[in-house]
Formats: structure tokens, sequence, C-alpha cells
């Protein structure tokens, strides 16, 4: 991890012979997975030193090969790695360790440790044998401190998943692991639990609500994937990997108080890199650990970068570093990588596959590789998987953006009238910067929302959300939900690749109790073949609670008109899809179509089935004709819509009269026609 304490000294974690940002792994560690590994590491001697990353880099090619097999990275990779990042070291056993500054400036800096230490002339076993007598070791653990009655540590974030990161506050012994070897010879640690109030046996309010933030800080940051983030302590069979088969296991994050892993550090965390789905002993080189003193002990934002970050290394990413290889990347604006420097920026994500400062880097790739699979997709991705969000006039519903492909479309229908949705990534801590879009059932975009982005605080981003406030007509209309960027990288932005994790949208629409007028559509011929004339009479179209306001006919060969009985002439033979649509006083609307098969050797007119049953005035069938199928009437065509049609909206307010609940015909009243505007004037037929 990149921090150490907030006055800059920090590099006394390289005395301890630790792994925390390239793929890294002791020699014995490599040979305690031989079950498993068709070829063993090469063990590598190259003296009791500890070597600058940047050193080894320009070593000859037998050398790197071996260190980075025993690292389990490509040679290109790790040459690319230690030349990047000033960071990394080389301990004798040819193991990658990071020395790391809380400010990249640092880097520049002799390093300030105490007492003074020369790490160019002795190695880290020896610097251990000095810790020892510091290291915290007692004969038992420290009594776990008596639990609160509430939630605070039984948090799932996706209960059942696959994979578990256990933020653990209530302290641990060590023993058994890479730590006990590298610092004790072997011997246990009693890490206490973290602690505000100088009680580590209980945790009053304000420190539960420090672990709550944390816990939704980092449970979104890992919210697109499958793994569940808990408070909740896991059996031992959720954590390890038994086998190659075990598809099951897990990290351990300890956020640990003041101590003599922390004065040995003076960092604010350490992790083993890659380590997550080892074969047989990945328990061996856990947990990753976070130093709250160090960090800010109370500081919600802080604590849950770092244990993202930590969380990260297991998963086998390494930093995100500057251009000049002098630190980590601090991003700008609102930005940072997670696995750069992301204390000060609101908006944290990881990247995909993107170029910062010249290096590309795959972190979705890397997490897959060690594990991490995306978590699966909750909503479809277009009309006709849409998820509906109910029957209104409040309406709601929530998801997650998994992927830089996902979007999640949800519809609706309403009566017409003025709507207004709000789209929410969720808080503290959100990964995902909202699109919000308005479609129509042909995916026109007819809205849309993206604020600019904005820093309240460096703990706090505004302008994530997206709302829409429009006029519809009466209709079926869908919403879409995607992660957006902000200026790509360039400047104080960032890509839509990282933009990811859950929200809410919340809505509110217009809805009628009024029932659907039912649309009668009738044709007679006069004759048949090239020229006929057919007849068509909507007068027995009906509305049970109102009046029809408005007809149009669709003749399927072009022509249209807006008279309830017309008469058209076919200038050729041929089948044609005549299609009635019909609007009430409130601005329902139904439909009826008919077959119309004209030739020289006579026609037949059939109907065809629209289902037009209807609930409080909204068609429950699609609103259009199926879409054409090879050899069907010309009169089918894809995409045609009925109750979409621009000119079917009534929007004069004179036709939103309360009328007498009785049963009319077409015949007995007046309709509207097309005026200019695409609205219904008055006339009468």
């Amino acid at each position: 991890m990149w921090g150490t304490n907030r006055s800059g000294r920090g590099w006394r974690i390289a005395v301890l012979g630790l792994v925390s940002i390239a793929a890294g792994l002791p020699a014995a560690a490599a040979r305690a997975d031989a079950e498993e590994s068709p070829r063993q590491p090469v063990p590598v001697e190259m003296g009791d030193v500890m070597i600058p990353g940047r050193d080894v880099a320009a070593a000859d090619d037998e050398s790197l090969a071996a260190i980075a097999e025993l690292n389990r990275v490509s040679v290109e990779q790790l040459t690319e790695d230690l030349r990047a990042d000033d960071s990394l070291w080389v301990d004798p056993d040819g193991v990658l360790l990071a020395i790391d500054p809380v400010d990249p400036a640092d880097v520049d800096q002799a390093p300030e440790v105490e007492p003074p230490i020369d790490f160019a002339a002795i190695g880290p076993r020896q610097l251990a044998a000095a810790l020892r007598s510091v290291a915290l070791v007692g004969p038992s653990p420290v009594p776990a401190p008596a639990l609160a009655a509430d939630q605070t540590f039984g948090l799932h974030s996706r209960p059942g998943a696959s994979k578990v990161a256990y933020l653990d506050f209530t302290g641990q012994r060590l023993s058994g692991t890479a730590w006990n070897t590298s610092l004790v010879a072997g011997a246990d640690i009693d890490v206490s639990a973290w602690d505000l109030d100088g009680d580590p046996t209980t945790f009053n309010a304000v420190e539960r609500s420090v672990v709550l933030e944390v816990w939704r800080r980092v449970a979104e940051d890992f919210a697109p994937f499958d793994i569940d983030v808990t408070t909740a302590e896991p059996p031992i069979d959720q954590l390890a990997r038994s086998n190659s088969g075990d598809t099951r296991f897990g990290t351990r994050l300890l956020v640990a108080p003041p101590g003599a892993l922390d004065a040995a550090c003076d960092c604010g965390g350490v992790s083993y890199v890659g380590i997550v789905d080892r074969v047989g002993d990945n328990m061996t080189y856990q947990p990753a650990l976070i130093f709250s003193d160090r960090l800010g002990a109370s500081n919600g934002k802080i604590l849950a970068e770092a244990a993202s970050h930590e969380i990260g290394h297991t998963f086998g990413l390494g930093h995100v570093t500057d251009s000049a290889g002098q630190g980590y990347f601090a991003g700008g604006g609102v930005w940072a990588p997670i696995m750069g420097m992301s204390y000060e920026r609101p908006v944290t994500q990881w990247l995909g596959e993107t170029d910062v400062a010249g290096r590309v880097y795959r972190e979705f790739e890397t997490l897959a590789r060690h594990g991490l699979s995306p978590a699966v997709d909750d909503h479809g991705n277009g009309p006709s998987s849409a998820t509906a969000l109910g029957s209104g006039p409040s309406i709601g519903g929530s998801g997650l953006i998994s992927t830089n492909s996902d979007v999640d479309v949800f519809s609706f229908t309403t009566s017409g009238g003025q709507v207004s949705f709000h789209a929410e990534p969720a808080e503290p801590g959100a990964n995902l910067d909202v699109l919000l879009e308005l479609l129509t059932p042909t995916g026109q975009t007819l809205a849309s929302s993206d604020p600019v982005p904005s820093a309240a605080s460096p703990a706090v981003a505004v302008g994530l959300d997206a709302h829409l406030d429009l006029a519809l007509a009466p209709g079926t209309y869908f919403i879409r939900v995607d992660g957006t960027g902000f200026d790509g990288l360039a400047g104080t932005g960032y890509s839509d690749r990282g933009s990811l994790g859950r929200y809410t949208i919340l809505g509110t629409i217009p809805t009628t109790s009024n029932r659907a007028p039912v649309a009668i559509a009738r044709a007679t011929a006069t004759g048949w073949g090239a020229g006929a004339t057919v007849r068509f009479d909507a007068g027995e179209s009906t509305d049970v609670d109102g009046s029809i306001v408005a007809v149009r006919w669709d003749f399927g060969d072009g022509a249209v008109s807006d008279l309830a009985t017309v008469s058209k002439t076919f200038s050729t033979s041929g089948s044609f899809a005549a299609v009635l649509t019909v609007v009430d006083d409130d601005g329902a609307i139904a439909s009826a179509a008919m077959l119309i098969t004209i030739g020289d050797d006579g026609g037949v007119i059939q109907t065809l089935d629209l289902d037009q049953s209807t609930d409080h005035g909204r068609s429950r069938s699609s609103p259009g004709l199926p879409r054409r199928r090879p050899g069907a009437p010309a009169g089918i065509a894809a995409g045609h819509q009925l109750t979409r049609r621009a000119p079917i909206a009534a929007t004069n307010p004179a036709a939103r009269r309360p009328v007498p609940h009785r049963r009319r015909s077409l015949k007995e009243r007046s309709v509207e026609t097309p005026a200019e505007n695409g609205s219904f004037g008055r006339s009468s037929w």
C-alpha cells in the first residue's frame, strides 16, 4: 500500500522484507505449491543485501527470468514494473517488496528512519532479527470485543458469493503466517482490536459508524464483482483454497491499531501480492494489514481507500504510477485510481484497459486471472428485456453496472403529462458516474442527463447522479442507466471503464383510472383488382367512460386519413395492413388492424389480432405490429409502431373534459383531426 504516517516517514517497510506491490512470493511459498505447479521456481541468491528495482531491471537475462518465475510474472511485466516504480526492491531471496512513501515527492528524499539504517548494506534477515525485540508477542490473544447487538459486525455486500473479503476490526492472533516468519522467528503475534476510545473490548457508537462507513465504501469498490465484502468473520474454508478445483476462497484485511507491526513498518499498509488464489497456502500470506494511526484512525474515507488498495494487491494488482516512475499516480480533479494515490479524491475507480502516464493497465484482466469475476447482470440491456418499474404514480428500482459494456433498461407506461426520474449511485464512495437516458420503444433518445462532477470535499463528489424532468405523450417508454466518464483521462477527467457500481432510480409518472377505448374497424369493397375502392368505417368504436376524440387510418401503402369513415382506392394489387388507431378524451389509445388483399382474381379482407385488452387505459400488448417476416405484406414493416405516432397525442386541453360514463359510438360525436403542430383540432365527421 502507498501510505505511511502523514509526516512522510515510511521507508522502514523495506526492513521487514514484505511484498506489497508487484506479484512477488517467497521461495518457500513457491515450493509449498509444488503439487499444483508443473515447474518449480528457481532459487536466486544475490547476496545478503536488498537491491533497488531499477538496478535489478538492468540485470542479465538469466537472472531476470529466474526472478520473474519466482514471482509468477513475465519477464516483460517484471522489467516494466521495476523500471516504472521506484518503490520496488528485490530481497536476497529474489522476492519483490515495496518501500512505500505517503507522497510520491518523498521518493526524492533520503530514507528517514529511526534509528538510521543503511538499506544498501544490510539484508532483511538481520533487520528482522533486530526488530524481534519490539514485536508484540503475548501468551494469549487480546480478549475479543463484546460486539454490539446491531449488525455492524454482520454486514454482507453479496451473501453467497464465491469470493470473500473480510474486513477485520476485531483483532487477531497471527500464527504460522509469513509475517510471523519474517518478524519473530515464527512466534505468535497478537494484534488487538481497532479502537478509538481506549477500550479495545467494546465498540461505541462512533466506532461502529466508522466501521459501517469503511464497509460501505469498500463494498462499493468491489460491487461489480462476485465477492462478498463482510464484517462477519467467515469460516476458514471460505478463505482458504484447498485445491485447484476449489472456487470458493478469499482474503482477510486486518485493521491494526498502534503496535509492534505498526512501529516496525511505519507505513499505511502491507500485503502480499497475487496470493489469494494460491492453492494450499494462500492463508500463509494473510492477512493484509492497514495501520489506522498512520492513516487517520477515525477517517472512514482514508481507511477504506487503504483497505481496497491492499485487497487489490492480494488479487494481483500493482500500483498505478506516474509518468516518471516517481510514485503513485494521484489522478486529477475529482478522480484517482484505487491502486494509485486516492486519499484526496472523492471519485476512485479501478482501471480497465487504460493508458495512464504512458503505461497501459488491465486491472480487470488481472482480477479475473486471480479468480475475481464480474457479478451476474441484473437487468436487460434493451427494450425487449427491460425491467418494468411499476404502475405509478411513484415508481422505482435499483441495479448494478458490473462491466463497461453493461447498461440497464427499465420500462414504464404513462397516461401522458410531466414525468420525473432521478438516478443516484450508491453512497458513500460511489465509483459510478450515472448517464440517464429516456428512450422510445424503437431506441430513439428523447432526453439524457449527465451532470458535470465536482468535489464537495476530498470524500464527497457531486454531479455523479442524473435527473430527467419532461412532458410526454401517453405511451410506453424506456429508461436506460449507464456508467459514463468525464472528459476521458485528459486533464482532470476519467474514462468510463471504471464507472461501475450500484445505483437506485426513482420516478413519478402521471397515471389514470381511465379505461381505454375499443377500436372496431370495418371495411367493404366495391370490386377487386388494381383500382379497387375499399370503404373503411371506424364508427362502431366506443369508449365506455368518455368519448373518442381522435382517429387515424393507416392504409399500409403510405396513405393515411383522419376521417372515421373514408373510401380508399388502391392503385395496385397486393396485400396491405390497414390500421385504425383511436384516442379517447383522457389520451388512452387503442388500435385495430385488417389485412386487405387485392388481386385480379379476387380479394379478401382479414382481421389482424392486435390484442386490444387494456388495463387503466394502457394496452397490455405491444404498441405496434409484429416485425415484418420474409414474404409478409408490404403494410407490416419492421418498427411500425401504432401508438407512438406523434399526431396521435391528444394535447388539446379541450379534449380532457369530464364526460358522462355512457357508452357512445363514434357516429354520435365529433373527433379531432391533426393540426400542423401534430396536435388535434376539432372537426366533425
